[in-house]
């Protein structure tokens, strides 16, 4: 392999715990019942969608607004999973190619990457603001390759939710499905990744050993 693309929350970044209970607090204000399974099924999906999903058309800037009126980051540190900033520096060492692609805005993905220690070991970065469609299009994936000058056979994509195995699929690329994040595994098995993995040493040892 000579690319990586890697998805963010949930992947990456332990920022579920952070996601879930501020949506939790912005649908309570906003009169919405909703549960954490829910709410998690939606990771990776950019909040404006989000919102009107479980709003309705029209209303995901209200969600968006509520939404970061309790987003408060110092009450559940982000952080990389243990192990993570080891795995991506042994891949650059190794000649691989690393892009991050991510539902975040690109000032918050910026600042999530810097906040979590793996500035200056991506090689591309596509946000919500860098393609027309979003996961589980193809175009987020797409775009990575562009940036990281990748055939698709080449490349594997690798994260923790359904989107990013459909985003990866629709582009033609290998999947690798992580469990530590906020998919639900029977999901996960369903939409048939190529890889799957329940530790972040099995990733390293997988991805080290397709490199």
């Amino acid at each position: 392999m000579k690319a990586f693309i890697f998805d963010l929350d949930g992947t990456l970044n332990d920022s579920v715990p952070l996601i879930v209970n501020t949506a939790l607090q912005a649908y309570q204000e906003l009169g919405v019942e909703i549960t954490e399974e829910e709410i998690k099924s939606y990771i990776g999906i950019p909040l404006i969608e989000t919102g009107e999903h479980f709003l309705g058309p029209g209303r995901g800037e209200e969600y968006l607004d509520a939404y970061f009126r309790y987003y408060d980051p110092a009450a559940y540190p982000m952080r990389a999973f243990p192990g993570i900033v080891e795995l991506l520096r042994q891949l650059r060492r190794r000649g691989a190619r690393l892009a991050v692609a991510t539902a975040k805005r690109h000032q918050m993905a910026l600042e999530t990457i810097d906040s979590i220690g793996l500035a200056g070991l991506l090689d591309a970065l596509v946000d919500s603001e860098a393609t027309e469609r979003r996961k589980p299009f193809a175009d987020p994936a797409l775009k990575a390759l562009e940036l990281l000058e990748a055939e698709p056979e080449q490349t594997l994509f690798i994260g923790d939710s359904v989107h990013d195995i459909q985003c990866a699929h629709h582009a033609g690329i290998r999947a690798c499905a992580v469990t530590w994040g906020a998919g639900i595994r029977r999901e996960l098995v369903a939409a048939e990744p190529e890889y799957m993995v329940d530790s972040v040493a099995e990733l390293s040892e997988l991805l080290l050993s397709l490199r």
